[in-house]
């Protein structure tokens, strides 16, 4: 007669181990401090990503956002000129200038984009190079074309000082012709 009944098959290692494990009384509370040393860290890191407080100036930008999405871009603009005065580092009036620098332009009121983008300028003038085609393209809509041909000047020498792609020579091309057809208009 043969015996169905089911065996289980153990590893006498994996129990021995087992065995050897639970009788360490170091070990279990090891473990333990190993566990709440990792809950700890856990706990310190949720609460620095989630304990710095949002600035004015980031709440102002959020607003001029929402303001921007639903297309009322004059509120959007008057969000980001109430900021101004709450901007107390570099980089958040550096961020804030460009707001309003973009804010404006989207009302229609370029000049004043321009004011801003100068603003932006003085605090981080390594910020000039990048920011020549957006500058050119807002002089050119106030028919400024001196000072938009000076901006897309810089803007190729910028272009000329990053790495070299199809698409930065394809930028420099059309800087050139762009130059060209101001030139030629005036």
């Amino acid at each position: 007669m043969e015996d169905n009944t089911p065996h289980i098959v153990t590893d006498d290692r994996a129990t021995a181990w087992w065995r050897w494990f639970t009788r360490r009384v170091v070990l279990i509370p090891l473990c333990a401090v190993i566990l709440v040393g990792i809950g700890a860290w856990v706990f310190f890191q949720m609460r620095e990503t989630t304990g710095k407080k949002e600035t004015a100036v980031d709440s102002a930008i959020k607003a001029a956002d929402e303001a921007f999405q639903t297309g009322d871009y004059n509120k959007s603009l008057e969000q980001l000129q109430g900021a101004a005065d709450e901007a107390n580092t570099k980089e958040d009036k550096v961020a804030l200038f460009n707001q309003l620098s973009a804010a404006a332009a989207n009302a229609g009121k370029f000049q004043e984009a321009i004011d801003y983008m100068k603003q932006k300028h003085e605090l981080d003038p390594s910020l000039k190079g990048q920011d020549a085609f957006v500058l050119g393209s807002y002089y050119e809509v106030i028919e400024d074309y001196q000072n938009a041909i000076q901006q897309y000047k810089r803007s190729i020498e910028y272009e000329k000082s990053q790495p070299k792609t199809q698409r930065s020579e394809a930028n420099i091309r059309s800087l050139e012709v762009r130059i060209s057809s101001l030139e030629e208009s005036q």
